[in-house]
């Protein structure tokens, strides 16, 4: 689900891998609550101007349930994170970069599965290699594509 930026389904993948900033949560709840979601926990959050990983995690994870979204062990979260990412890719919605970059980052937190090597890898490549970013980028659209391509419930 995603709206006015917000995708849900990412959100909580992120922050099943540590990676979703806890202070953006309060503005979550509040979009969530203006797309006609409602919760105690939700309204809850909505109500605090920040959030952190120590106070309010439990919080968090009652707000996501009540959005229908359970906490995901790593191997699931950085599935759903990169099959997102590489559709927003592909579709042209997301720079190829900060995708790829996004998914090296998560898979900082998980472990590297073997078929996210190449994001990481591009991703790196571009930052190291500034004259031939436009190449990159092309790998990077590319791997997208075969993910999606390769992937079962895409």
């Amino acid at each position: 689900m995603k709206s006015a930026g917000i995708n849900l389904d990412l959100a909580a993948a992120e922050w099943s891998l540590g990676i979703y900033p806890p202070e953006k949560m309060p503005d979550l709840a509040v979009w969530a609550l203006q797309e006609g979601f409602d919760g105690p926990a939700l309204r809850e959050l909505a109500g605090l101007t920040t959030a952190t990983h120590s106070g309010e995690q439990a919080l968090i994870d009652r707000a996501l349930r009540e959005l229908g979204k359970e906490k995901q062990d790593a191997s699931t979260a950085i599935r759903v994170l990169a099959v997102l990412l590489c559709q927003r890719i592909v579709a042209g919605e997301a720079s190829p970069y900060e995708g790829a970059k996004r998914i090296w980052t998560a898979c900082h937190q998980c472990g590297m599965p073997e078929s996210l090597c190449n994001f990481v890898g591009y991703a790196s490549e571009w930052e190291n290699d500034a004259s031939h970013r436009y190449h990159y980028v092309e790998c990077i659209v590319q791997a997208a594509r075969e993910l999606l391509q390769n992937e079962p419930s895409s």
